[in-house]
């Protein structure tokens, strides 16, 4: 107990903390030999860095597997109303209209969070590609990313 104050001071000196850190002295094993799992974890953090998606929403919008995915995902919406109905078409309209590059952020967050508009949009540009050049062209653009997702007859056009 009298040694203790002298060797708090001492040990937390930065020469001699660097010191006893590199001889391991005062280190728990899980701080100079990680458990596989943290390990593990670090690596699966690193590879999903490396698959990271850019441009999630041309892709929602193009890819018919993401374009699945961020339906179901999306918050389903159950109501038929006519309202709704006239609203949601006239999203899709200005969506396709405006094209990709033009689209704000709140729209596309607009967009993406009704997964019947997003279906629509997904249908509408699949369907009449010819009308719709200039989305598949900002989406052959945009950089794709191997790793994170296959590549589709959108890409291979």
């Amino acid at each position: 107990m009298i040694l203790s104050p002298v060797v708090s001071v001492l040990s937390s000196r930065r020469t001699l903390g660097l010191a006893s850190k590199q001889e391991k002295l005062f280190l728990i094993p899980e701080e100079y030999d990680s458990p596989r799992v943290l390990l593990a974890t670090e690596e699966y953090l690193k590879l999903n860095h490396q698959r990271a998606l850019s441009h999630g929403f041309i892709h929602a919008v193009m890819n018919p597997s993401y374009n699945a995915l961020v339906s179901a995902m999306a918050t389903a919406r159950h109501h038929s109303k006519a309202i709704i109905e006239q609203v949601r078409t006239q999203r899709v309209t200005a969506a396709l209209t405006a094209g990709p590059d033009n689209l704000e952020k709140e729209q596309r967050l607009i967009l993406l969070s009704d997964p019947v508009l997003i279906s629509r949009l997904h249908q509408q540009i699949w369907q009449q590609p010819e009308t719709y050049q200039r989305w598949n062209g900002y989406y052959r653009q945009r950089a794709h990313n191997v790793e994170a997702f296959p590549t589709t007859e959108c890409q291979n056009q």
